[in-house]
């Protein structure tokens, strides 16, 4: 995808965008943190004229019809703050006001940029994406508790207790004789600030390494090197997505689970080794039976089984795919009715059959998990709604290359990639009720 500006006109008209968007937006500090979703909108349609030049389908022809327009707004709402991001980010309306009759080379491939690379991120298909219009936002998210004390039966519960401690759980709290007052939930919206951290990497190289590259082979060095650059930089972005999973269940310890793929007989398990053909592989079933299923049966009662506690993705270490093989029911690369991935470090494997569940592999796994994570699988759900919990990407400063500054003494060139966002993630010290941003994820640990 490329956004079509290429003349004075139209970075004129992206000045006057910004201008215009920083009247109808309140003061930075309160924009994002007092209405988020006014303020994607906001933006978006601000910046309608250009984000109508990109072809936000190619993408998405494999997508279920419902999926495709909820990515297509998601993508659409953080370009949009990107843009924005970047006009203010690089004094824009100065060097628009200073150039000649073409847009400086600057100017023109930090905004191609931005679409390009939000494409190939993998973390908006997985995640939540909340643009920011500031370097801090506030993060709303529902929160139900007990609102009155119980103390017939065990287990006891008191006023305030959370209603996804499931050791709180009693049925007794429901059971309520005609004409006695019922026992009380107490609703509430609680919300935790999160703030932006900055991420940047650079590169250089010599006059006469970029002119044998362009001699020898034909390679332009400059754009070869900021792709890598890219690259790096959007594993950055997926990598701390899934590390933030990983941390979010770990920490809590609510929805984790471990299944033994070759059990040796100890403990009072059965000897895989000693099995026949047949019951070996009708071992190999316990993996999605007994294994995956106890981590979704938490997940559900965590979320109290609410519309948000079925997981929809799961991705996988790479010692993971040939266990999955085994089972009966799955299908490599197939009814997949979201996009394909196979982009960065991640690939889609396929499904099982009758889960709507997307198993996807990618080597973050093995190194994310302490101790070795290629048989690790962790669980996931994209949130639907502003304040339904999950973990969120809040990108601030979209990936953004910086002018070459040329050493003429030293014939060197040098270039970075830089970018700035935030992650909404349990942060118990700051908010004990935002442990259940992790309630919807869970992890598989095979041994």
């Amino acid at each position: 995808m490329a956004l079509k500006i290429r003349t004075m006109s139209d970075v004129s008209r992206l000045v006057e965008c910004a201008g215009r968007v920083d009247g109808m937006l309140p003061p930075v500090k309160n924009a994002i943190r007092e209405n988020r979703a006014s303020a994607a909108q906001t933006l978006t349609k601000a910046y309608q004229f250009a984000l109508d030049e990109v072809d936000w389908t190619s993408e998405t022809k494999s997508m279920s019809s419902s999926y495709r327009k909820q990515h297509a707004e998601t993508a659409k709402a953080a370009a949009a703050a990107m843009i924005h991001g970047a006009l203010r980010t690089i004094n824009l309306r100065q060097e628009a006001t200073t150039a000649a009759l073409d847009v400086p080379t600057f100017t023109r491939q930090l905004i191609l940029s931005i679409p390009r690379a939000y494409a190939a991120l993998f973390t908006p298909q997985l995640f939540r994406t909340i643009p920011m219009t500031g370097p801090t936002a506030r993060v709303y998210f529902e929160d139900v508790l007990y609102n009155s004390a119980f103390t017939g039966s065990s287990p006891t519960i008191n006023s305030g207790d959370r209603t996804d401690d499931l050791t709180k759980f009693n049925p007794g709290f429901f059971a309520t004789p005609e004409g006695v007052d019922a026992n009380e939930f107490k609703y509430d919206i609680k919300y935790m600030n999160v703030e932006e951290s900055s991420y940047r990497v650079s590169t250089s190289w010599t006059d006469q390494a970029a002119q044998d590259a362009a001699s020898q082979y034909n390679i332009d060095i400059d754009a070869n090197t900021v792709n890598r650059l890219y690259k790096e930089m959007m594993r950055v972005v997926d990598w701390n997505m899934v590390l933030a999973v990983y941390n979010a269940v770990s920490a809590a310890n609510v929805n984790m689970y471990s299944w033994k793929a070759q059990p040796d007989g100890t403990n009072g398990t059965q000897n895989y080794a000693a099995m026949d053909v047949a019951n070996q592989r009708a071992y190999d079933q316990t993996f999605w039976s007994v294994g995956i299923q106890n981590v979704l049966q938490k997940i559900m009662k965590t979320r109290q089984y609410g519309e948000d506690s079925t997981p929809t993705w799961a991705i996988c270490g790479t010692g993971i795919p040939l266990q999955l093989a085994k089972v009966d029911g799955y299908h490599p690369r197939q009814n997949l009715d979201k996009v394909s991935i196979a982009t960065g470090a991640l690939r889609d494997m396929g499904t099982l059959e009758d889960t709507g569940i997307r198993f996807m592999v990618s080597a973050m796994v093995d190194n994310i998990v302490p101790g070795g994570g290629a048989n690790t699988i962790i669980f996931g759900h994209q949130p639907e709604g502003f304040m339904a919990p999950g973990i969120d990407w809040l990108p601030y400063i979209p990936l953004t290359v910086t002018p070459p500054l040329h050493y003429p003494r030293k014939g060197v060139t040098e270039k970075a990639v830089f970018s700035r966002f935030a992650i909404s993630q349990p942060n118990t010290a700051a908010e004990p009720a935002s442990v259940q941003l992790g309630h919807i994820y869970g992890v598989l640990n095979v041994t």
